[in-house]
This record gives C-alpha cells, sequence and structure tokens, in this order.
C-alpha cells in the first residue's frame, strides 16, 4: 500500500509540483493498474484528487458522481503520448480523511487485480453514504443569480478563446472574477431590467491590475418561468463551446455548486435582459485604497461595502465594439 495519501496531498500542494511524468501535478502511488501506476494529484483549486489509469476509449457512463465528488475520464500527456485516467476528485476539504480511506480501497481492489472502471465504481458505491448523500443543500436566488452572472460572462469569453475558464479567477479567492495578465473584469448580477446600482465589496475590488486595466461588466436577467437560462444549461453551452469541463467544475464547486445539474440550483429560471460595461478608471465612482492620506484605508473601518449607482457612470460606459475589442485583448 502506498503512503499516507493526505501526507502526499501535502506535499503536492506545498511544493506545488509533482513528479513531472504527465502535465498534471501528481505522484504515482506504487499501485500498477496494466495501465500505468495510479496516481494522486490536485485540483486546479488544491482539491484531493485520485487519477486512475485506464484503457484508451473506456467509457464513463457508470461513473457517477454527486455534490461533494466529481468523476470523468480525463487525459493527460506524458513523452509516451496521452494516457486517459478516472479522475476522482473530492470537492469538500472537510472530507480529506473519508477521501483518503476511498483511495486506500480503491488502490486495495486495483492491487487485488480488479480493472480500474470495476475498483472505483465499486469503491464509490461502499462509500456512497459518507460522500454523496450529506445534506440537501439550500441556495438562495441571490447565489444563483450570482453565479449565473459569471457564467454568462464566460461564455462570452469562451467564444473568444476556449481556454477562457483558466481566466476565471474569482471563485479561487482572487480579487476580481476574471484576469489574464494585467487585464481584469468584475461581474455584478442584477435581478431587474432597470436596475442601475451595485454593490462593491471592500476598497480593492474597483482597483485595477498593477499598470493594467479593469472592466466592470453589469449583468442583468429577470426570473421567466420559461427561461432559457438555468445553471445547468449555461454550463452545457460553455462545454459545447470548447471550455475545460474540469476547470468549470473546480470553480463551481469552489463557489458551492459542485453539481451544475443540482435541481437546487436549478430550480429558477431567467432570460437576459442587457448586459453593460464600464471602463474603471480614474473618476470613475468607487471608493479606493489610493483615495485616503496614506495609501491605506484606516485601520479602523473593516467590512467596507457600498452601492454604486451606474446611472451617474455613462461617460465610462463601453460601446459593444469597445467591450469586444476589450475581450479579445484579455483572451490573447
Amino acid at each position: 500500500m502506498p503512503d499516507d495519501p493526505i501526507r502526499i496531498w501535502q506535499d503536492l500542494e506545498q511544493s506545488g509540483r509533482g513528479d513531472g511524468i504527465f502535465d498534471v501535478v501528481s505522484r504515482s502511488s506504487g499501485t500498477e493498474t496494466g495501465y500505468g501506476p495510479a496516481r494522486f494529484a490536485l485540483g486546479p483549486g488544491r482539491e484531493r484528487r485520485l487519477l486512475v489509469p485506464c484503457a484508451q476509449g473506456a467509457g464513463g457512463k457508470d461513473l457517477k458522481g454527486g455534490p461533494k465528488l466529481a468523476t470523468a475520464i480525463v487525459s493527460y500527456s506524458s513523452a509516451n503520448g496521452h494516457q486517459p485516467f478516472i479522475d476522482i476528485l473530492c470537492h469538500d476539504r472537510r472530507l480529506d480523511v473519508v477521501f483518503a480511506e476511498l483511495c486506500r480501497e480503491v488502490l486495495k481492489r486495483l492491487a487485488d487485480g480488479e480493472g480500474p472502471l470495476d475498483a472505483v465504481i465499486g469503491t464509490i458505491s461502499d462509500f456512497r453514504e459518507l460522500l454523496l448523500s450529506g445534506v440537501p443543500t439550500t441556495v438562495s436566488r441571490s447565489e444563483v443569480i450570482g453565479l449565473l452572472g459569471e457564467l454568462l460572462v464566460l461564455r462570452q469569453l469562451t467564444g473568444e478563446n476556449p481556454d477562457a475558464a483558466a481566466a476565471w479567477t474569482g471563485p479561487f479567492e482572487q480579487r476580481h472574477d476574471f484576469r489574464r495578465g494585467t487585464r481584469a473584469l468584475e461581474v455584478k448580477t442584477s435581478s431587474r431590467a432597470d436596475a442601475t446600482k451595485v454593490s462593491i465589496n471592500g476598497s480593492h475590488q474597483l482597483l485595477a491590475p498593477a499598470n493594467g486595466e479593469l472592466c466592470l461588466v453589469h449583468v442583468r436577467i429577470e426570473t421567466a418561468g420559461s427561461g432559457s437560462l438555468t445553471i445547468g444549461r449555461v454550463f452545457d453551452d460553455l462545454v459545447a463551446a470548447g471550455a475545460d469541463e474540469e476547470r468549470l467544475r473546480a470553480g463551481l464547486g469552489a463557489l458551492g455548486c459542485p453539481d451544475p445539474y443540482d435541481e437546487t440550483w436549478n430550480s429558477f429560471a431567467f432570460q437576459l435582459q442587457g448586459t453593460d460595461a464600464y471602463r474603471v478608471i480614474s473618476g470613475f465612482p468607487r471608493v479606493t485604497p489610493e483615495q485616503f492620506s496614506d495609501g491605506h484605508v484606516p485601520e479602523a473601518i473593516s467590512g467596507l461595502k457600498y452601492d454604486v449607482d451606474l446611472s451617474v457612470a455613462g461617460e465610462f460606459r463601453m460601446s459593444a465594439d469597445e467591450l469586444s475589442e476589450f475581450i479579445e485583448e484579455i483572451m490573447k
């Protein structure tokens, strides 16, 4: 059996690199599958993962994920070419110990001669109650609206470059929702067509990257019983447009939505009412540290949150062509 999985994941996290064999941060478990050794790995958001090599063309229709566990067939390249893996990823870090035991059981079954798919499917079935059922999730309408707005902007970015999901930084506690190089996008979503006010969190949210540019995108949607916009449908649009499904799921999981088809995240449907964009430059109504005498928000001020009325920011509004140009630049 391998060393403690938790220790291996911690080592991978601290070093930021694996054994360099595949183009993913991973390390061999030492347990062979017939297609190479199973590997401990990290997800885009440093989630704990197990990669189990499998045959070319292996189907994943019998792999069942859930709110806390994602499964998929993925492929990574090495000096010897591409190798498909069964990817098992746990979204909930509170379950590290349970997930480590699941991985040990998968490796034990592999060592006993079970095929990769049988070993993974059988183990997940045994651990289903601990990893998949959980407590039903309660999701507010405002949470759905906020996530949907980001996905709609991501859909627009993906239309320019299928690798746009790599620029979706907001879920991973970064300052802006999207960033690539020195350009960034911040997304605010309102649930009324005539809404003009958006809420800003903190003094850095409308601060552009150093020597860079920031664009504020205001998405306006409204609830509609037969609306075409739901989390699941936009997710499908993104995957169909070539977005990296693994990165998408990692971002969704970090925002509390590990399953884009979960009923709790798809109980509301919307229609798009409009999208406006603004250049956040000198003169734009905002609060930033540089506005204070010493360049810092006073220590006595915390939890800063304020509203910006975009109806008075018309001079900063971007035309459709200007927004398209900005998106082209950020996606280069």
